[in-house]
């Protein structure tokens, strides 16, 4: 069993209490144990939406982990008194976990209904250049359709 970084709720979310290399180590002894686990990064409308959205809640709460990635969630659990330096920001957490995985060999799988965040699609970025292997992918659970699109084509 890989042991998770601990957590605090924010509005009933349990969001994860670490930083990229806390939350990069849990990965990779999750994945150097086999273990099947999913990671939600989590912004601020992520927490606020999943109040009101019964799938959204389920998915969040379903998550291994859940990483803030919006600002004032790492505001509020400083202010629930938990130090914490930063957000983890989704794309730089992918970028870090897919360099990791290249200079380890890992091949990380995440079983998660999305690979691309919201602003990925927008930019008309193809997925198989923000995720380096065919079995990798990372996402925050989408309760809607994206439309990804290939500029190039």
């Amino acid at each position: 069993m890989v042991t998770r970084p601990p957590t605090a709720p924010v509005l009933g979310i349990p969001l994860a209490l670490a930083d990229y290399d806390g939350i990069l180590e849990w990965m990779d002894a999750a994945i150097a144990a086999g273990s099947r686990e999913y990671v939600c990064v989590a912004a601020t409308h992520t927490v606020m939406a999943a109040r009101e959205d019964p799938e959204l809640h389920a998915a969040v709460l379903g998550s291994s982990l859940t990483v803030p990635d919006g600002q004032p969630l790492v505001w509020a659990l400083r202010a629930y008194g938990h130090e914490l330096g930063d957000r983890v920001y989704g794309p730089t957490l992918m970028e870090q976990a897919c360099a990791r995985a290249a200079r380890t060999g890992a091949r990380p799988t995440h079983h998660e209904p999305c690979a691309a965040t919201e602003s990925s699609a927008a930019s008309g970025a193809p997925v198989t250049r923000l995720v380096p292997t065919p079995k990798m992918s990372m996402g925050a659970p989408c309760w809607r359709r994206l439309r990804i699109t290939n500029s190039s084509s």
